[in-house]
This record gives C-alpha cells, structure tokens and sequence, in this order.
C-alpha cells in the first residue's frame, strides 16, 4: 500500500508544529514492510502553502480578514504527478484539493471545545463549520483523536458527515512506556520530590497558576521547600519563585523524555488546549499526574483514575493536588502506575499504529 503523506516540510522553518506529526507517519513503513510513506515535496504546493501561512500570519496581525486568505490557509494543492501510483492520500490539518475524485483521502482534524475556538454557543458552533461540511463530505474518512471530540461534533455536524469520523489517537513513534523496574526505582528516592512542568506558550498552559500553587505549598509547609525541585520548560517568564527551580526556555524532545523520566509529577493545569500530547508523554513516563479537569483530559486520564483533575483557575486546588502526591509517595506511585499501564494498552505506538494501517488500508480498498 503506498501512501502520500502531505506534510510540507519548508514549513518547519517558521515553526510549523504541523510538520512534525506528519512526519511521525514515515514511521509507519519502518514498522510495517507493506506500508510505502511517500511525502508531498512538490515545489509548487510547497509555494502556495507558504505564500498562504504568510497571509494568515499578516491578516492575524492586522486583524484583517480576506477571501485570499480562506483560499489558500489549511490547503494544499495537490497535482497528479504526486500521485502517481498511490493508493491514498493521508493529511492532518492541511486539506489536500484537485485530486480528491481519484485518491482516497484520510484527514486527520481534531474538534477542539467552543471555548478554544471562541464559540459562545453550539449554533454558533455549527454555523462556523458549515463551510468546512463540503470538505468533510469528500474525505474517505476523518480522523478525530479523542472519542470527546467526536460526541461534540456529532453535535452539530450533519448525519453524513458524522458517518465518516474515525477515532484514532495520536501515534507517536518515538515515546516508550518506562520499565517496571525503572519506575519503583523512580519513586523509591523521593527526595526531592522532581515536579514538572512543560508548555512552550506558558500562560495558556497555567504555569503562574502551578508557581502560585508551589509557593503555597511551601509557606503552608516550610519543612517541604527543601524537598521540592520543579524543572519548568516554558519560554515565558516566571514569576517569584519560593521553590528551587530549574527553567528552561527550549529542550530538544529527547531531553524533554528524560525530564519526564526523571520526573514524579507532571503538573500542567492549562487553561486552554485541545488536546496536550505532553500528557501522554508524562503517562509513558510513570509520572503522576495533575491536569485541567476538562472532557479531554479526563478521558486521557481515564476520568481521574490515572492522574489528577484541578480546576486551572484555582491554585489552591492545584496545591491541594499537588500536596496530596508530595505528602504520600505509595499514592503517587500508584497514579504514575496506573498511568503508565494505560498508555500502554491505549496510546503505545504499536497499538496505534495498527489502527492507522487498518484505517489506511480500509480507505485504499473503499470500505468507507
């Protein structure tokens, strides 16, 4: 089965996060012999698709809105010598167009919350994506990450667009769960407790909730500053901090992996996301963890069995979530356990990457 991946790889010199979850998929021909990834490396698509970035970021500056704009931005101009031979067309985000009568498409697009997108209600939900109904209606099948997302979208899209959405998590090749060994070695030095933080855009992800929430931790308990040790990975600045700290603007996301290993709780209270593939990353990791209490994030976390729901507004929730994993290392043990086993049996690669190669093949054949 060969696949055309549309990711655009000039993209990822502006930055493009796109670019790297397309890339994820290459690995899929390592893993099965059948499956050829071929990449979409046109020069002309490339062009087009930059040119339209550009105009995004322009009109997003100056707050100005186009029909150019809406032409060119979440497409890409597929043409026939690129698909040449292949079976299916695979894309996420970017709407591959002009060959969709006669190549499959499976398009990867998630269906972040109304407060994400800055809907006030479900109408205006539903009027927002009616546009993007005629784009739904000529995919073979779209894929939706979460099963939240797919119950809030069969609220508001038509009977036959909700006939061609498919669950299927995020395949992420490159994240292996912790050994057993590793991580009761892990929690048998609890001393300092190695408190985690990673998001880029800190302020949406909550990291002066989580300082405030640490530092009321240590005024209340003076005795437990010197057994904390947060390592926060945020290019904002942070405010005062009453804790040991190590910051860090970037890490490469190898480094990254380490931190989580190393790491006994993940404390991301974001205030605003779609999905936070660093969770799976910290359950991989058998970090305990303490998340936003939102739909998505609690059936990551398996409604609270496998990590922590705050509310993200409140530092003394998250302090008192926090405190409940630093005050007792059997029970932190026990959710980072627990979290580990999940990613194994939902989230690891293996199990994913099945799903994908099955919904491929189902797509290539016409079942869908």
């Amino acid at each position: 089965m060969k696949v055309l991946s549309s990711y655009l790889p000039f993209r990822k010199k502006v930055g493009n996060t796109e670019h790297k979850y397309m890339k994820n998929y290459s690995h899929l021909e390592k893993l099965y012999k059948n499956v050829k990834i071929y990449e979409n490396r046109h020069l002309i698509s490339n062009f087009l698709q930059n040119i339209g970035f550009y105009v995004k970021r322009t009109g997003d500056k100056l707050g100005v809105d186009s029909d150019a704009r809406k032409a060119l931005h979440q497409k890409v101009f597929v043409f026939p010598s690129s698909v040449q031979g292949i079976d299916v067309l695979l894309s996420r985000y970017f709407f591959p167009i002009r060959v969709l009568n006669s190549v499959p498409l499976v398009y990867h697009h998630g269906f972040p919350t109304n407060q994400y997108v800055g809907a006030s209600s479900t109408e205006e939900r539903r009027e927002a994506i009616r546009d993007r109904n005629r784009l739904y209606r000529k995919t073979a099948c779209t894929l939706f990450s979460t099963r939240e997302s797919i119950r809030r979208f069969s609220e508001v899209a038509p009977k036959d667009v909700q006939e061609k959405v498919v669950y299927a998590p995020y395949f992420l090749p490159k994240v292996e769960p912790i050994q057993p060994d590793s991580l009761e070695k892990k929690f048998s030095d609890y001393r300092p407790v190695r408190v985690l933080f990673v998001g880029s855009d800190g302020k949406r992800k909550g990291v002066h909730n989580l300082v405030k929430a640490l530092n009321r931790i240590c005024d209340q308990y003076p005795d437990l500053r010197n057994n904390l040790k947060a390592t926060i990975i945020t290019r904002d600045e942070l405010p005062p901090c009453d804790f040991e700290v190590d910051k860090h603007e970037h890490l490469n996301h190898d480094s990254v992996l380490e931190a989580f290993r190393q790491s006994h709780i993940f404390c991301m209270p974001t205030l605003k996301d779609s999905y936070g593939l660093v969770y799976i990353e910290a359950m991989a990791s058998g970090c305990a963890v303490v998340a936003d209490d939102s739909p998505v994030r609690r059936e990551i976390l398996d409604d609270g069995d496998a990590g922590l729901m705050s509310d993200p507004q409140d530092p003394d929730d998250i302090a008192d979530k926090l405190l409940t994993l630093i005050q007792s290392p059997e029970y932190a043990r026990t959710i980072g356990r627990r979290a580990r086993d999940r990613f194994q049996r939902y989230y690891h690669w293996r199990q994913v990457g099945k799903r994908y190669v099955r919904i491929l093949k189902d797509a290539a054949s016409g079942k869908y």
